[in-house]
């Protein structure tokens, strides 16, 4: 575990039969960033914040965009938006992988170690962003042959959504009988 600037980074070395701790992360000690309890993703069924990609993002924070949209909307009922740079984006940002913003905040891929991820409030918002496989494709989430190339690389990225999600969102899969349980 190491300290950036008050965020907490967690490397985590997965085996194939083994399952990621869990990382809780508060804004404490970073000034200007977001309290957890100000970060509001969606109100009334209605989305309150937008997902941002770099302009060219890896394939796994492409992944872990359509993941975490896809998890927020069935626990709340609001799909989340998922932008690309350099839009502009108005409320609540969620960066999801390396970025301009993400690295204007300090944080890039090469300063994490393989399956390191960081979970950290910012002044706009949420960064979700973790060592990943520099494998640009494009990724379609509904396309089993487009999600391999994504998952057979570093999903560092990966990591940080499902840790802010929580722990439900490590064993469910995408599956028409899945269920997740509804948190607002």
């Amino acid at each position: 575990m190491t300290n950036r600037g008050g965020s907490v980074v967690r490397t985590f070395w997965l085996r194939p039969v083994m399952l990621p701790v869990l990382l809780s992360v508060t804004a404490a000690g970073w000034p200007g960033s977001v309290a957890a309890a100000d970060l509001v993703l969606v109100a009334g069924g209605k989305p309150r914040a937008t997902i941002l990609l770099s302009d060219k993002p890896t394939a796994a924070s492409q992944l872990a965009a359509f993941e975490l949209r896809h998890y927020v909307e069935k626990i709340s009922g609001g799909r989340l938006p998922i932008v690309r740079e350099p839009k502009r984006v108005e409320g609540t940002v969620i960066l999801v992988g390396e970025s301009r913003r993400s690295r204007e905040l300090g944080f890039r891929h090469q300063g994490f170690a393989p399956q390191e991820y960081v979970v950290k409030t910012h002044r706009d918002g949420l960064l979700l962003m973790g060592h990943d496989g520099q494998h640009f494709d494009p990724v379609r989430y509904d396309s089993y042959a487009s999600l391999y190339p994504a998952v057979s690389r570093p999903i560092g990225t990966c990591y940080a959504v499902h840790s802010f999600l929580g722990p439900a969102t490590l064993y469910a899969r995408t599956t028409p009988s899945e269920q997740v349980a509804r948190r607002c």
